[in-house]
């Protein structure tokens, strides 16, 4: 991993971050989007925590539903570990709720419905 790039892809510009690592925005060689998630160098150094990450990649594999992405790509035995999946534009929830308001009625329940068909999906 370079300052400009994680395995094959170019970052364009950091997401977010939490406790565990980065999720960072980034572009295959034609220029598709992507969304590239990271571990903390502390925890790349983890053989525990390396273990449970290409779990998480295996399972994150294994799942295919309408609410959910699909992984792109990986690499669990990078310096850095990381994970691509499809990016989607759009607001975060937060970002949403700051613009509009919370969410009621239709634009709530619809939300609900996506969550609880992601759910699905992700434990069958």
């Amino acid at each position: 991993m370079s300052a400009q790039s994680i395995g094959p892809y170019r970052i364009l510009r950091k997401l977010g971050a939490g406790g565990m690592g980065a999720v960072y925005l980034a572009a295959t060689g034609s220029g598709r989007p992507v969304a590239v998630k990271t571990v903390q160098q502390e925890y790349a150094a983890d053989a525990e925590f390396r273990r449970r990450f290409t779990q998480e990649v295996a399972a994150a594999r294994s799942v295919n539903g309408a609410y959910t992405v699909a992984v792109v790509d990986a690499d669990t035995e990078a310096e850095v570990p990381w994970l691509a999946t499809e990016f989607v534009a759009g607001p975060s929830l937060y970002e949403a709720v700051v613009r509009h308001g919370a969410l009621a009625g239709p634009a709530l329940q619809v939300l609900g419905a996506g969550l609880v068909e992601a759910l699905a999906a992700i434990h069958p």
